[in-house]
């Protein structure tokens, strides 16, 4: 049959596939929109997963310096630790050049095979400004991440090739625990009365030859032996009544030789023991420490102790009255409120380097206090701890 509609009017049948044309065209192009709208969204998940990738990785080997600086701090905070890293000397630490610190598995704990494996190389170069006796170290730590359970042998010396890396670095700088060394083989913020005692106190540095220095009067009885520079008058060698030494708080007087709060000589000590009563086996032959003892209000008691030596002198801190009994043998610096020392029946009772006391001092048995310049400046060299260099933080 013929179609009479389209014969009739050709312009209607032409509009009619004009109106078909264009809506495939407007399907195609949208079509298009749709697949290109896709495809940009997938190259962008794609984008989105590849960052957080990176971002993965590098916050693990951020956290891989991070960790290891941490580490390498914490190192250098006891002498051992320095000795490891650093040379002793005769003027004090010195950072050999191309000093590196690698911590060890163990020391990484559980954040070593997290996740991957994590690792970390810190080389310390010396920092000291001119005329510091004490070392300054400035520390940069890298860090390195693998995703496999087994590092490669690139991240596993945390060397640059490893391929994920991260720089933390920070400056330390040592802090002496005896910034200030007494000048007297005996001294007192107090009154010193020593009528009724049995010691013997020498001290024949030229450099400062003083056996007594006394906040308030010093008192000395027959059985007092004090020995001072050869061919100077004993009396010479007493101070007393020094308002300085009496001068603020005890907290102050603390400060006066430590520097520091006592709170942070606390924390800083490498060895803290409750001594309510006898402790001297906790510390038979400790050396090159710095010693805290708390009594909870008691007096603490050492009884035939061996503390020290002379290459690695002690500092003993007594927070309260401190006993000392039987054969004592101290090498370094000890600090109490009060101390009673009672060496009845011993031969060699004897302290080595200087007593510092608080309020008073009673002593029986004729125990020996020599004053040694060499061993306080051997304490104030070697004991201590590093503080972090404010705002030498860096990281990349």
């Amino acid at each position: 049959m013929m179609n009479w509609s389209r014969d009739r009017h050709p312009a209607l049948a032409a509009l009619t596939l004009q109106r078909g044309a264009a809506t495939l065209l407007t399907a195609l192009i949208l079509l298009t929109v749709i697949t290109l709208a896709s495809f940009v969204a997938h190259r962008s998940l794609i984008a989105d997963q590849a960052m957080a990738g990176n971002h993965y990785r590098a916050l693990r080997a951020r956290m891989a310096a991070e960790v290891g600086l941490e580490l390498a701090v914490s190192h250098l905070q006891n002498s051992e630790g320095r000795d490891a890293l650093l040379e002793y000397i005769e003027d004090g630490y010195r950072i050999p050049p191309g000093t590196l610190y690698r911590p060890t598995e163990d020391a990484f704990g559980p954040v070593a095979t997290t996740a991957g494996w994590s690792s970390s190389l810190v080389t310390l170069d010396d920092a000291t400004p001119e005329g510091d006796t004490l070392p300054t170290a400035a520390l940069t730590a890298r860090g390195c991440w693998t995703s496999t359970s087994e590092a490669d042998a690139a991240c596993s010396v945390c060397s640059a090739d490893c391929a994920n890396t991260a720089i933390a670095a920070s400056m330390v700088k040592f802090v002496s625990a005896l910034p200030s060394p007494p000048t007297a083989a005996l001294t007192s913020r107090a009154t010193i009365d020593l009528t009724g005692a049995s010691l013997v106190i020498a001290n024949t540095s030229t450099q400062c030859g003083y056996t007594v220095h006394a906040g308030g009067a010093v008192s000395i009885g027959g059985a007092i032996e004090l020995i001072g520079i050869p061919g100077t008058p004993v009396a010479a060698s007493l101070i007393s009544g020094d308002d300085s030494l009496r001068a603020g708080s005890t907290e102050d007087y603390f400060q006066r030789f430590f520097g520091l709060p006592r709170t942070v000589h606390r924390d800083m000590a490498d060895v803290r023991i409750s001594c309510e009563a006898e402790c001297s086996e906790s510390l038979q032959d400790v050396t090159d420490r710095i010693i805290w003892l708390e009594g909870g209000g008691m007096p603490m008691r050492l009884d035939s102790a061996r503390l020290g030596s002379e290459a690695r002198p002690v500092i003993l801190i007594a927070d309260g009255s401190l006993e000392l009994r039987g054969d004592t043998r101290i090498t370094g610096l000890v600090f109490a409120h009060t101390l009673d020392w009672d060496a009845a029946g011993a031969s060699a009772a004897h302290m080595t380097g200087a007593l510092i006391v608080s309020d008073g001092l009673a002593a029986s048995g004729a125990p020996r206090i020599d004053y040694d310049p060499t061993i306080l400046r051997t304490l104030a060299l070697r004991l201590g701890s590093v503080v972090r260099v404010p705002g030498s933080w860096r990281d990349f």
